[in-house]
């Protein structure tokens, strides 16, 4: 918690300092809380937190007037926000309710309660220097071979897609999401699920901030990607999988009639 705060309050320093650690010699619990660190210093600074909990407060208020139903719990977990499954559930709910990739349908009511974005300016330091890390030691068995290394890999394509979803609309965003599709869709055939799944949610985390132009000639115009897509919504072994795949080739397919 205090390195969390640290990362908040001085992240340039923090963040290098963690990232010079990361692919070291160290536990892979270890690597997970870096990411996790990481992670939640970007969506702190991004103001994620402040709409949350500004949104949770009037939540509460409007609850106030309902009556509550006794034995109801939510269906996902306080303790499985960070899990891959939830980030799947988190994700389809984002892009279903989204008519155009990028804003949903309340984004008139959500821009009334905006907080200042400090991250945006700050993501390429957070991103290049994993990917940089991640280029160098790629061909490490002991790093990255494995379970563990399949692991880690999710974890790492994940933290990933959390910075470029805290950039949101920062003009440099657009940039971060090129990059991580290139990446994060050269494992799309992993023989481990949850990087297959770590990968499809980095997909449907950047195809809002890519540019027509890339999106048409990059996704959309190849016969691979929706072609992979289809055979992932319809034939891999993970439901989570089908589910994503399925989700990004139906709203792929509403893009595309609307350009």
């Amino acid at each position: 918690e205090g390195l969390c705060s640290l990362a908040t309050f001085a992240p340039l320093v923090t963040i290098e300092y963690l990232q010079s650690q990361i692919f070291q010699e160290i536990s892979l619990g270890k690597r997970f809380e870096i990411l996790e660190v990481m992670k939640h210093s970007s969506h702190e600074l991004s103001g994620s937190m402040e709409l949350e909990k500004r949104q949770k407060e009037r939540r509460e208020a409007i609850s106030t007037d309902i009556p509550k139903v006794a034995g109801k719990r939510s269906l996902v977990p306080n303790d499985a926000a960070g899990s891959l499954d939830a980030m799947t559930q988190n994700i389809t709910s984002k892009v279903d309710k989204t008519r155009r990739w990028g804003r949903g349908r309340r984004a008139n009511e959500r821009m009334l309660t905006t907080v200042a974005n400090k991250f945006g300016a700050l993501a390429p330091q957070y991103f290049y220097p994993l990917v940089q890390g991640f280029a160098e030691s790629k061909d490490d068995e002991a790093l990255w071979g494995g379970e563990s290394g399949g692991m880690l890999l999710s974890h790492l394509i994940i933290a990933l897609s959390t910075f470029v979803e805290n950039s949101s609309y920062h003009p440099g965003t657009c940039i971060l999401a090129k990059d991580l599709f290139e990446l994060a869709w050269s494992f799309y055939d992993a023989e481990n699920p949850q990087v297959r799944q770590a990968v499809l949610i980095a997909v449907a985390t950047c195809l809002p901030h890519l540019p027509e132009d890339y999106l048409l000639c990059n996704v959309i115009g190849t016969e691979s990607v929706p072609k992979l897509l289809m055979i992932t919504a319809s034939f891999d072994s993970n439901e989570s999988c089908r589910v994503l795949a399925s989700t990004i080739l139906n709203n792929l397919s509403q893009t595309t009639a609307i350009m």
